[in-house]
């Protein structure tokens, strides 16, 4: 998971001014993390919530008022979640945003932490099977070379 713990609160480091950011002891301890793996987390919990919830990607994106390819999109890490797509399921699913977009399981209610673990043990049983489908094609393809 990627847990971003900061030394003091976000809120606080956002009212220093530049030169004052350079200079702030705590500020230079914030995590550097990069917008493509931002993204990337935000892609793979979207997917493990949407398993969670047991629905398909079309389902999804009719719920929460998105095109039915934005959810594909979203998960894959071509797109990043539209903020309103994003509110829509805290709404509707009961999901916080500290969790979508930052990975902070505290944030999490028992019952759908419960519920994410098992998905996302569900997601790492399928990406192994597919990535042993896909080295044995690999085998095979070589084989015939």
């Amino acid at each position: 998971s990627m847990n971003l713990e900061y030394s003091h609160s976000v809120e606080s480091s956002r009212s220093h001014t530049s030169a004052m950011v350079t200079a702030c002891e705590q500020c230079l301890k914030l995590p550097m993390i990069t917008a493509e793996d931002f993204d990337l987390g935000v892609a793979y919990r979207l997917r493990v919530l949407r398993k969670a919830l047991k629905k398909s990607q079309t389902d999804l994106a009719s719920k929460i008022g998105v095109g039915g390819t934005a959810i594909s999109s979203y998960e894959n890490g071509s797109r990043a979640i539209d903020p309103y797509a994003a509110f829509k399921l805290k709404l509707l699913f009961a999901v916080p945003l500290e969790w979508l977009y930052g990975g902070e399981e505290s944030s999490l209610s028992p019952a759908l932490a419960e519920k994410l673990e098992e998905a996302a043990r569900l997601i790492a049983a399928e990406d192994a099977a597919q990535r042993t489908k896909t080295s044995a094609k690999a085998r095979k393809s070589a084989r015939r070379a």
